[in-house]
């Protein structure tokens, strides 16, 4: 093979290394961008009354997981924390981090009979 063919292949192999390494960095990029995203899309999965809600990581007020869900204000809502129903008051705020579950019902013992 001639002096000549073996650089012309040499520039070749080195053009093809550049377009390939034009991919890398390209996916690289598309891969940072994906990461990003999925970092910024904090949304995660809870139950209220049996019926999923996408609600985004964080401490939400128990006033606005009642109003997402259509709870009336005047029912209670309740956490179910290790198998056991826990009152939440309407002033509270719950941390939530994906597959809590809530229960709303009727206030109980709120009424006076004389």
């Amino acid at each position: 093979m001639s002096e000549e063919k073996i650089e012309k292949e040499i520039r070749e192999v080195q053009e093809e290394i550049r377009r390939e390494e034009h991919k890398v960095e390209e996916l690289e990029r598309k891969e940072e961008r994906l990461i990003e995203r999925e970092h910024n899309h904090h949304e995660v999965k809870i139950t209220i009354d049996n019926k999923k809600y996408e609600v985004k990581k964080g401490a939400h007020t128990v006033v606005a997981l009642k109003a997402l869900a259509g709870v009336p204000a005047a029912k209670e809502l309740e956490q179910i924390i290790d198998g056991v129903l826990t009152p939440l008051a309407d002033t509270a705020s719950v941390e939530i981090c994906g597959g809590e579950v809530f229960l709303s019902h009727a206030r109980r013992g709120g009424s006076s009979h004389a």
